[in-house]
């Protein structure tokens, strides 16, 4: 038997909170949770998995969703791919935002362009193979720039691959560290996911006032607007990285400006803390 049935066996409670990294990952509780008062937190669904969809797993993913007192979404667009993956009119959901920080210091930017990275070291779903290819050709035609990855992982020997094999000279392997310590030392955020809830590290940037370049994917497109608070690519593919990354080199004086817009986007965007949302609804269902 699971851990968790185990324990949840003993305790008893009045409420389970159910965190799912990906939806896949509690159809061995689909029964379970039915003797229970439950809520789901979504990091991530992806449009990428509908191989996985038999009669018995579509029949478990509706009874742990349509079950739950409350369906959390990092993102519009995860609530949007999950309603499509079950089409059932009692699938509702309800979008909480990550939690972060603000600072209030003044945004300064460098006159060398300083890039960052910062995610796991998972070439295919953070979409590093077309990072550092960008990166490349950013290198092939005389731009100058240091590119910082802060992360960990399984395939951090892959990355360093990457960069040995294209001869990034300035592109360094970082340990994760402080989010205050990555943007005193880098200007932009580089964000190449095929995949994403909703990225941490793109919300701690715009708070910032930093400048994001980010794929269209995840909820994105829910916050930025392409020129105005960031910059979207038009695809996820190697050329269009490249091509964003130079409209937003190209747009280097208007960076302040960027950044401010970035700022004001996040504190309008994000009034509500996502603790407060979350006890407010702990309340009225314990209740």
């Amino acid at each position: 038997m699971y851990k968790e049935i185990r324990l949840i066996k003993k305790i008893k409670p009045n409420l389970v909170f159910v965190n799912l990294p990906g939806i896949f990952e509690s159809l061995h509780l689909s029964q379970f949770l039915s003797k229970y008062n439950y809520i789901n937190l979504c990091q991530l669904v992806t449009q990428f998995e509908w191989e996985k969809l038999t009669v018995d797993v579509h029949n478990k993913l509706t009874a742990i969703f349509t079950n739950a007192k409350v369906n959390y979404v990092v993102s519009i667009n995860n609530g949007e791919i999950l309603k499509n993956y079950l089409l059932n009119s009692s699938f509702s959901y309800k979008l909480i935002g990550n939690p972060f920080k603000f600072s209030d210091k003044e945004t300064i930017f460098k006159n060398t362009l300083s890039f960052a990275y910062v995610g796991r070291y998972d070439i295919h779903h953070k979409g590093l193979d077309m990072l550092l290819s960008a990166a490349h050709k950013l290198s092939q035609n005389n731009i100058e720039y240091t590119l910082n990855l802060y992360g960990a992982g399984g395939q951090e020997f892959i990355v360093q691959k990457f960069i040995n094999f294209y001869q990034l000279k300035t592109t360094f392997i970082n340990k994760h560290t402080h989010v205050e310590k990555i943007w005193e030392d880098n200007d932009v955020l580089l964000l190449t996911s095929r995949q994403e809830g909703q990225s941490l590290a793109l919300l701690e940037a715009m708070a910032l006032g930093k400048i994001v370049v980010t794929t269209n994917v995840g909820g994105a497109n829910e916050i930025i607007q392409n020129g105005v608070n960031g910059f979207i690519a038009n695809s996820v593919s190697t050329e269009d990285i490249y091509d964003t990354i130079v409209c937003a080199i190209k747009k280097k004086n208007e960076w302040p400006i960027i950044g401010n817009n970035a700022i004001q986007t996040i504190r309008q965007t994000y009034i509500n803390e996502p603790h407060i949302t979350l006890a407010n609804d702990i309340i009225k269902i314990v209740n």
